[in-house]
């Protein structure tokens, strides 16, 4: 298939959180290792999502337009960053990406942002061709970021991209789709971060503990996990190390998250609320208490339970290796005294 055909036959379609499983299946295609259908869902559930996905243009009324590629990306103020892109191996090199790309930029531009940030591993020679041609600039790197089983550890390359909805003097104008980008030169670059510092909180202790390489982003993070005294979700996570240093971006936030869960550092809980919260992994056994008026979760150990657990096991003939207790209520309203 002609390079023209793909794409004039091609139609790009916004997503929702309905388009999750659909996300995660092309996802699982291809050779990085993505989100699963419940990530893609919290994350398309945020209000400054964006997603869009490319398929045929035509597609039987009894099937379900297949996805050829996609774009998941991200708005909050004046910035937006690109989450994930992928495109499908039997479709690549056809222009999709590219396609995507400015899709998710006009959308981003309608919603007020002015600059779009995203980081590329150095080996992905593709994506960099494209993000050059599309003008993005490197404001900076992290030494080592992407860590591979297989392979050594790879570089991460910060990239940004100036958004204007009108042209100003100087500026490359993509006049088919109304997007102006700016020169270069216009963003502001990223710290060069490379692992020092002695660890200096829990969490970075256990990051120590199993050998696991520490760039400045990653410790802002650990230390804002460090600190919670309660469980936050992905998106409170990120606003805290925003505040902190504003070149951590959401996705940055996603990936450290998954990563010190599957090292065992952090554990996950849903609370039945559909976006997973984070603590620490625990010293010492403990379960959860849900008020579920204003989602603040207690932890608490009760040995009535714990031995109560057991005995229930024993009694059906297990032994018990494991639990997790969630009680979910209200605040009982206490009359007032007179």
């Amino acid at each position: 298939m002609t390079q023209a055909v793909a794409l004039g036959a091609m139609r790009i379609r916004s997503c929702g959180v309905q388009h999750a499983g659909e996300l995660a299946r092309l996802q699982a295609g291809l050779p990085d290792q993505g989100w699963d259908a419940a990530s893609f869902k919290e994350l398309l559930a945020h209000p400054g999502a964006l997603a869009f996905a490319a398929g045929p243009s035509v597609v039987s009324a009894e099937m379900p337009p297949p996805s050829w590629g996609y774009i998941l990306g991200r708005v909050a103020a004046d910035e937006a960053e690109v989450l994930a892109l992928g495109v499908a191996r039997e479709r690549q090199r056809l222009g999709i990406g590219r396609r995507l790309v400015e899709k998710l930029c006009r959308a981003a531009v309608r919603r007020g942002a002015r600059r779009l940030y995203l980081e590329v591993a150095e080996g992905n020679v593709a994506a960099r061709t494209l993000y050059a041609r599309l003008g993005f600039e490197e404001t900076g790197r992290r030494r080592g970021y992407y860590v591979r089983t297989d392979a050594p550890a790879e570089d991460a390359i910060n990239l940004c991209l100036r958004l204007e909805p009108q042209a100003p003097p100087g500026a490359m104008v993509d006049a088919p789709r109304s997007v102006a980008y700016k020169q270069p030169g216009t963003c502001a670059p990223h710290e060069d971060m490379r692992a020092s510092p002695p660890p200096a909180n829990r969490i970075e202790k256990l990051c120590a503990d199993k050998r696991l390489r520490m760039t400045g982003q990653r410790r802002v993070i650990a230390r804002v996990l460090s600190d919670a005294r309660d469980h936050p979700d992905v998106e409170e996570v990120h606003r805290r190390a925003h505040a902190v240093d504003r070149r951590i971006s959401l996705s940055t936030v996603y990936r450290t998250l998954r990563l010190f869960e599957t090292k065992g550092i952090l554990e996950r809980h849903d609370f039945g609320a559909g976006r997973g919260r984070y603590e620490a992994a625990a010293r010492t056994h403990h379960d959860h208490l849900i008020d579920l008026e204003t989602g603040r979760v207690i932890e608490f150990s009760n040995e009535q339970i714990e031995r109560l657990q057991q005995r229930v096991a024993e009694e059906l003939g297990f032994k018990l290796v494991g639990h997790k207790l969630e009680l979910y209520g209200v605040p009982v309203k206490r009359p007032r005294r007179v």
